[in-house]
Parts: C-alpha cells; structure tokens; sequence
C-alpha cells in the first residue's frame, strides 16, 4: 500500500471509530478504558495521529459492538454489506 492510501486508510479508521464510539455514546475515555488504552491513545487513533495494530482494532471493534471490518470501510461500502449478510 502507498503512503497517500495508507494514510487515507488510517485517516478512515480513525473517522469511524470515532463516529461509532459517538453512536455508542461513549467518550474517549470511557473507551479507552474498556480497551485499556489512555484517552490520548484514542484521540491519536481517530485523527490518525497515531498508526493502528491489528489487536488494538479488535479491540476496539468489541468495545463498539461491531466486526472489525466495519472499522475498515465507509459507510456506503457498510450499508452494500449489510444488505448483502441481511438477505442470506
């Protein structure tokens, strides 16, 4: 992956954590907490200040209730795959 997709990548995860965290009604600190991570972890995460590891997302994905390939894709490309596991 090249840096600008990597970066607009990072930049997607970060947005998406940050509005599911938000529809969960949770702040970043009580999410950091449920992931064990400090509030200033979070905040780098969802302004893509900060890279992401492959447990910290599962971890996350968990605490929000949600796949970790939700975290991963916009909301259009969420909506076609909830469609699509809804009609199996």
């Amino acid at each position: 992956m090249e840096q600008n997709e990597q970066s607009a990548f990072t930049k997607l995860i970060g947005t998406n954590i940050k509005q599911l965290r938000e529809k969960a009604h949770l702040t970043t600190t009580q999410l950091a907490k449920k992931v064990n991570l400090s509030q200033a972890q979070i905040s780098r995460l969802e302004n893509a200040k900060q890279g992401f590891r492959t447990e910290t997302m599962v971890k996350i994905a968990t605490a929000l209730g949600v796949p970790v390939l939700r975290l991963c894709l916009t909301d259009e490309q969420a909506g076609i795959v909830g469609v699509l596991s809804k009609a199996k």
